[in-house]
């Protein structure tokens, strides 16, 4: 093949300068001959530089550098300026924090599915955690201390080592986590319904108690659980469709039925949409003390008898009545 190259190359430039030479004949001077032949090479080689820069782009666009090792932490710069939310910030803060929750997640389990891996469920929480205040802008020394406090408060148990993730390498690996399995989110009903919860009453009723960061933590939580619902149920085919609920065919139960038993599920919709609740009031103010009738009512036997006693006591007085008669 390199032989081929070096007759080819010698076989242009004999081209080259054949017809460099048919054009210079009528050429005399000797100066005006030099110059032609400068201002004919260095066309010729214009012309090459940008014929080759063309090929090389279009066989280089697609390659990637070997990664290297992660090289150390530099220094965290000063604090900026406190910045400035508008009116729909926060809802469009809260629905791409959700929508890429979901959507890492997804890329998880199709990593654990095709590779036969699985992770702990603590583990999976921790990176939520990361990726979570990865995406709220915090610095990793920020990310630690917030993961402390989920360790002391929420994350209690004594076989879990925590030192393996309180490190700037285990968060800076999970934020630059790239996967050829990742996914997007296009099932336009999935979509719609963050969006309607995000922008619902319920949903700014409930910033002013538990706080916006805390509650899309608590939303972006709930989802990721009805996401692995949803995930057992159909894979990523649910996810990649554009049906809602009733126009798909679920391989297993629909997880849905399980979905509706959250409250937070109804947030946006109208109340026609939402489960009818009617409240039992009692119908008796005070308690009432039913008789036992069992005891209370007397046998057949017992009147019986008590008939006769008494018929028997009527004989007696009247015999005695007629005997006072007869002395009188």
């Amino acid at each position: 093949m390199k032989v081929w190259y070096f007759f080819a190359g010698i076989s242009f430039l004999f081209v080259i300068i054949i017809f460099g030479v048919t054009l210079s004949n009528g050429i005399s001077n000797n100066i005006e001959y030099i110059i032609f032949w400068i201002l004919y090479l260095s066309t010729l080689l214009t012309f090459g530089i940008i014929i080759s820069s063309f090929f090389m782009s279009l066989s280089l666009k697609d390659l990637k550098g070997i990664p290297g090792e992660i090289g150390e932490l530099g220094k965290e710069g000063l604090m900026g300026e406190t910045g400035i939310c508008e009116s729909d910030c926060r809802t469009n803060i809260a629905y791409n924090i959700i929508l890429i929750a979901i959507q890492t997640r997804l890329s998880e389990n199709e990593d654990m599915r095709k590779k036969g891996t699985t992770i702990s469920d603590i583990e999976r929480r921790v990176n939520d955690y990361i990726r979570y205040y990865d995406n709220l802008n915090k610095t990793q020394t920020q990310i630690i201390a917030k993961l402390k406090n989920k360790f002391e408060t929420e994350i209690k148990d004594s076989s879990f080592d925590s030192t393996k993730y309180l490190n700037s390498i285990y968060i800076q690996k999970i934020i630059n986590y790239e996967t050829e399995n990742s996914v997007d989110v296009t099932n336009l009903y999935i979509r719609e319904k963050i969006k309607s919860m995000v922008e619902s009453n319920e949903f700014k009723e409930m910033v002013s108690t538990k706080g916006p960061m805390k509650l899309i933590e608590y939303v972006k939580d709930i989802w990721l659980i009805w996401t692995d619902l949803i995930y057992e149920s159909s894979n990523l085919n649910y996810f990649t469709s554009v049906g809602a609920e009733n126009d798909f065919e679920w391989v297993k139960l629909n997880p849905f039925n399980e979905i509706k038993k959250y409250d937070i599920f109804y947030w946006g919709l109208p109340n026609a949409s939402r489960p009818r609740a009617e409240f039992v009031t009692n119908k008796y103010e005070n308690k009432v003390d039913f008789i036992d009738t069992i005891k209370s009512t007397p046998s057949k036997n017992s009147l019986d008898t008590s008939s006769k006693s008494n018929t028997r006591n009527n004989d007696i007085s009247t015999s005695d009545l007629l005997k006072k008669k007869k002395k009188k």
